[in-house]
């Protein structure tokens, strides 16, 4: 029998889904138990070394490792506040996350960025803030970054102020959804249009900070169940003699979960372009939906519906509706064994070279390296 102790008693927020990983593994493990300490499985530092397990998954906050840790313990890191480049380490693709919230809010059409972060010693806000640059730079922009002092409480009006001083619809990343959240209640004391005139999105898709305010919040879902779940067979192949890795095993992302912070129909001032976009809601999987059908069922001409889209600062009809079909096939791959073709099919593509052609496209990588 293995003993598995896993010391996740710091990462509050991230912790369940990380814990739902891990046991989606035990469950299939008869020789391993996770061990308990007061009837949970989820332990301090001090509580894992204690209990002498065969191997920990934890979370390292700031401080590090707690001192003296016995070495011969194999330590399986599921967190990137450090780099922490001697442990065997777990972990979304940070860069990844950030590439993915700049093809999102570009997709929208928005073409003035900032990034928000109140940990930018942390390596995962570097790294966040990294991939999102990146990308918009590629596209031929630079975002904007504000810094926070710090992590807790309400940031002084002074740091929050300069989000009065950003251009009317300017699309945010945050580096989180704790950080998103704060620049949402300032929003709403300063009465500052959300999305209209900012568009905010997080990260990690927590539902106590995502629908913990008046203005639901749209984030990117980072995958910690599955972060924990390819921890514990990292920690599992560790444990049969395998030599633990030397690079980071990087989770990519999920897809945005679209909430009203950055949702198209509340940024259209426009009744016939919020027609267009709840059209395109309603039937992007319907592969005879265009942009002309669009325009008919709003009752103008597809070279009006361009314009108005335009007008409104957002990309054209076709690229909305490409985003959809595409959010969708992200998510089928994710959460179901269809097939690539019958995925295709499913999302709105006339057939499956051309869906191939519009994920790798948009994605970067083609779909089955996605799944």
């Amino acid at each position: 029998m293995k003993n598995i102790a896993l010391a996740l008693q710091e990462s509050v927020v991230l912790r369940f889904s990380i814990l739902q990983g891990v046991q989606d593994f035990a469950r299939t493990s008869p020789d391993w138990k996770l061990l308990r300490s007061e009837g949970s499985p989820v332990l301090s530092w001090e509580e894992a070394f204690a209990s002498r397990p065969d191997g920990i998954i934890g979370f390292i906050g700031a401080e590090g490792l707690p001192s003296d840790p016995p070495l011969a313990t194999p330590v399986v890191c599921v967190n990137s506040i450090h780099d922490c480049p001697n442990i065997a380490r777990v972990r979304s693709d940070a860069v990844a996350v950030g590439a993915l919230a700049a093809r999102y809010f570009l997709g929208l059409g928005y073409r003035s960025f900032a990034y928000c972060t109140d940990v930018p010693s942390h390596y995962y806000s570097q790294n966040r803030s990294r991939g999102y640059r990146y990308a918009l730079e590629d596209a031929g922009y630079t975002p904007r970054e504000l810094i926070l002092s710090s992590p807790r409480g309400d940031a002084s009006g002074s740091e929050l102020a300069e989000l009065k001083l950003l251009p009317s619809k300017t699309a945010l990343f945050c580096v989180t959804d704790a950080c998103a959240r704060r620049v949402l209640n300032y929003c709403e004391d300063q009465a500052i249009e959300v999305p209209r005139s900012l568009a905010v999105l997080g990260t990690d898709n927590d539902p106590f900070h995502c629908e913990g305010g008046r203005t639901l919040l749209s984030s990117i879902e980072v995958n910690h169940r599955k972060i924990g779940l390819q921890a514990a067979q990292l920690l599992s192949r560790i444990l049969e003699g395998e030599a633990p890795p030397a690079d980071a095993v990087l989770v990519a992302p999920g897809d945005v979960v679209v909430r009203a912070s950055t949702e198209l129909s509340l940024t259209a001032a426009h009744p016939v372009v919020a027609r267009a976009l709840a059209a395109i809601e309603q039937h992007f999987q319907i592969r005879e939906f265009t942009v002309e059908r669009i325009a008919s069922a709003c009752g103008v001409s597809s070279r009006t519906i361009g314009r108005l889209f335009r007008q409104q600062g957002m990309a054209s009809p076709y690229q909305v509706l490409l985003n959809f079909r595409i959010s969708a096939a992200k998510r089928l791959l994710e959460e179901t064994p269809l097939t690539a073709d019958e995925i295709a099919f499913k999302c709105g593509f006339a057939d499956y070279s051309t869906f191939y052609r519009a994920f790798k496209n948009h994605v970067g990588i083609a779909p089955s390296a996605y799944r």
